[in-house]
């Protein structure tokens, strides 16, 4: 697996537009049964691969860190890549926040408590940055599960994934039936299944064989269609159909991730017009993560949330103003380097 990897850019910036649909469609979770909020309910469906994606990044590109630099090396990289934006736009977004809630309220609500309640669960007014809280867990353990899959066969790391797939996606249907509240947890869990998954989908060249990848096509069409009927059908909140590892979300983003790795090389004609565009786009990425919500809230006080203006052309305004905000930033050295992942 190179530094760069063509077909990663092309999933970054997958994932980065998924997670703006996702946003930008938010009065999903207002339950409903309008034209709109059905319409709110298939982006959900049809974009819930964003995090997954995400993550399976992170493994494909990080878990072999040691190949590079050093741990050392490592740790310096991510905490200026991640940590220090992480820390800036929180301070950022929150002192926005007690300067609207003093032009609303004319006062002052400077709660020091609140603030450090943000940075720990990052869940910060004007943004969504709750991701970054496991994906710091993920670095801290990054070197013992980086010799974890270094140092397992191709057959292992198959076994440690189907295991962690059963446990996490396919018992908690069998356990919402039954009732029976008693799945043991793993040792190892969480999103480090998709570190895990990703890795192993960049290092393996499974998307060559035609019969996986066009069963795994067929189950996620199928999961796409049972899910968005359940969806419709329940009618509120039900923890099984809103799960990151749920079948109906593991399966799509296996499928995106072999997919965009079979076909998006240097053979396919569309790769080469789109290339240079999709890497721009892809380093572009970061930085939109980081600003769009704010994005999306400005056009929510234009429109609202619960506008069909919002939840389609929204995600390409959101996504387009992002873009160029960072490129704006880039251009002007204004915080250079914070807006990349590398």
């Amino acid at each position: 697996m190179l530094n760069r990897t063509s077909y990663f850019d092309l999933l970054n910036v997958t994932s980065c537009i998924s997670v703006i649909a996702l946003h930008c469609n938010g009065f999903y979770h207002q339950y409903s049964g309008s034209p709109i909020w059905k319409f709110t309910a298939f982006v959900q469906v049809v974009f819930y691969c964003a995090v997954p994606i995400f993550f399976m990044l992170s493994g494909a590109t990080l878990l072999n860190y040691s190949n590079r630099y050093s741990t050392k090396e490592f740790y310096k990289k991510r905490i200026k890549k991640t940590v220090i934006p992480y820390v800036f736009f929180t301070i950022a977004f929150y002192g926005l926040y007690v300067v609207g809630h003093f032009v609303r309220h004319n006062e002052i609500d400077l709660n020091l408590m609140n603030f450090f309640k943000y940075l720990s669960n990052g869940r910060i007014p004007f943004a969504n940055y709750w991701f970054f809280i496991p994906l710091f867990c993920i670095y801290l353990l990054m070197p013992f599960l980086s010799k974890i899959v270094i140092n397992s066969s191709k057959k292992e790391l198959e076994f440690l994934i189907v295991i962690m797939f059963v446990f996490q996606s396919f018992l908690p249907i069998i356990d919402y039936f039954t009732k029976f509240n008693t799945i043991p947890v793993l040792p190892i869990t969480g999103y480090v299944f998709f570190l895990f998954l990703g890795y192993y989908l960049a290092k393996y060249d499974i998307e060559k064989n035609n019969k996986f990848l066009i069963s795994v096509l067929i189950l996620t069409i199928a999961l796409f269609v049972i899910r968005f009927i359940l969806i419709l059908n329940v009618q509120q909140r039900v923890e099984l159909l809103q799960s990151y590892f749920g079948v109906y979300s593991v399966i799509p983003s296996v499928f995106i991730f072999c997919f965009a790795k079979r076909f998006w090389n240097q053979e396919n004609g569309l790769y080469k017009y789109l290339r240079g565009g999709v890497q721009i786009l892809s380093g572009f990425s970061f930085g939109v993560y980081l600003i769009h919500q704010v994005i999306i809230e400005v056009l929510a006080s234009l429109f609202n949330y619960e506008s069909w203006i919002m939840c389609t052309v929204g995600i390409i305004i959101t996504y387009s103003v992002s873009c160029f905000i960072v490129f704006v930033f880039r251009k002007s050295n204004f915080l250079d380097g914070y807006f990349l992942i590398k």
